[in-house]
Formats: structure tokens, sequence, C-alpha cells
């Protein structure tokens, strides 16, 4: 949720003929090409990883179309995008004020309270852009990442396999899938989802990440070890890779690859480094933990 999404840009590019629409159509009193223009060029701040300036943009366009919901919409896309949760759930809620059926507005609210810890108010906007657009395979995907971090798991996987009914190729709702079976304990099926989340989506650096400690829980310890690795390369300071990959070569007994990674966590974590040693000089089977 907090790198870019191709999916929120889409709607932002859709929003520009609706923009070019409300100037056609004589319902905009207030300079309506200047606030088109301005959410244009918000759009191409945004496309190319700008946020603060889509941010200005957009507050710019809507001083002048001040009941725009779609730019009230895309300013919270971009601050939650420029890591500013708080300020997108203002802009988001009153983009839904203003047009209560913009299933869009209420999923971008559930990202924005996802991204505060607010899990439960997430869900609850998930749950309202399904309501408004019932094939909304996004919706359903991230309502079930709220359900993960709410514990609830049965309700997670529910929701997630209604995701792919409508997206079947989505990395990210796999992710989610392996991380509720993985919290749940049932590290051989999460090892599927897992791999079929870093097939389809290669650059997934958590996936592969947690793929490593699905295998390492069923003892799979080469395959771990592969799996922290790439998640390394992606993430040269991904702290939970560099232990997990330390954890499974004491569980191999390579003591000088597991100090290997010991060495590199003292300067990233030294709580985790230190859990690590207990693992090297005190022979223990080191628990790598699912979150």
């Amino acid at each position: 949720m907090k790198r870019m999404n191709l999916l929120r840009l889409v709607f932002l590019l859709l929003a520009i003929a609706h923009s070019s629409a409300l100037a056609q159509g004589g319902q905009v009193t207030q300079e309506p090409d200047t606030a088109i223009r301005y959410y244009n060029k918000g759009v191409e701040h945004y496309r190319s990883g700008q946020y603060n300036e889509a941010v200005e943009d957009f507050q710019q366009a809507i001083r002048f179309r001040l009941d725009w919901a779609e730019a009230h919409n895309s300013l919270g896309v971009a601050y939650i995008d420029a890591g500013l949760p708080l300020e997108a759930v203002k802009s988001l809620r009153q983009a839904i004020h203003l047009k209560p059926g913009l299933a869009e507005a209420h999923r971008n609210l559930g990202q924005a309270y996802y991204m505060l810890g607010r899990y439960q108010e997430a869900a609850e906007a998930f749950k309202q852009a399904i309501q408004l657009r019932p094939d909304y395979a996004m919706a359903f995907n991230d309502l079930g990442a709220a359900y993960n971090e709410l514990g609830l798991y049965t309700e997670a996987i529910e929701s997630l396999k209604r995701a792919l009914r409508f997206q079947p190729d989505y990395a990210e709702t796999y992710n989610n899938l392996g991380t509720s079976y993985l919290r749940m304990g049932r590290y051989t099926e999460s090892v599927e989802f897992f791999k079929r989340a870093v097939n389809i989506g290669p650059q997934l650096v958590e996936a592969h990440n947690s793929l490593g400690i699905a295998y390492y829980n069923v003892r799979r310890y080469q395959e771990a070890a592969e799996a922290f690795g790439k998640a390394i390369s992606l993430k040269p300071e991904y702290t939970a890779a560099h232990f997990g990959l330390g954890a499974t070569y004491v569980a191999l007994r390579d003591r000088g690859a597991a100090l290997k990674q010991y060495r590199i966590l003292q300067s990233l974590d030294m709580d985790l480094a230190r859990n690590l040693f207990n693992g090297v000089y005190k022979g223990m089977l080191l628990v790598v933990p699912n979150k």
C-alpha cells in the first residue's frame, strides 16, 4: 500500500476525462479551465512520483472548484503516497461527503486508516467500497489485509479468495493469503501462496521474506536461505530478512555465514543482532517472527 498504486493512477487519469466533461457541461462557474489545468499538473507530478508537488496542484484545483469530489479524492491519494495519512483522511472524507457513491474514495480512505493502524475503521471503509462495487477486487484484497491485522484470518482468507475471483493475477493478494496461513501456523499452505506471489511479482520483497519464514518453519532451510537472500538482494537493509537468513544458517550449522549476518545486523538493529548472537553461540534454534 505504500508504493505507487497503478490502479489509483488509472483512476486519476480517468478523472481528467471527467474534468473535461465538467468544463464542457456548463456546471462549473469558478474558472473551470484553471482548475482542470492544476488537476492535470497534479496527475503528471503524481505519475512521476513527485507526491508533494501533486498535493499542491490538487489543492490549487480545489481552490478553483470547491465541490469537485474527484479532486478531493486525488488529493487524498497524493497525501497517502506522500506519507501523510491524517491529511488524506480529511480529503477523502470530503470527497465522500460530496459524492457518497465514489467507491474509490472509500477504498482510499480505508488505505489511509490502514496506514494509521486503525484497522477496524479501514475494514469498514473497504466494506463500503465493496457495497458500492461488488466486483471491486482491490477492495476485497485490502479488506483481507485489514482482517489479517485484526487477527481475523478466516475472514481474511474468504475476502482474499473473492479478490482472486475478480483479479486472479494480483501478486499482493497471494502474498496476503500466504500471510493469513502463516499466522495461523499452516506453513505448508502458506508456502504455496508465497510462491505464487513471487512468481507473479518477483520484485515483491515482503513476499520473498515471508516465503523464507514459511520454509524455515517447515525446516526446508536451504530454500529458506534462498528466499531470504532474494529479499536482501531487493532490499539490502531489510533487517528481518538478514535475521531470517542468519537464523537459517544457525539451523544449518553454518556458524561463519550466520556470523556474517550478525555483523550486518549490528549496524542495522542491535536487538535482532543480539538474538542472532544467542543462536550462534548458545545453539538456540531461533524463532523467526511471522509478522
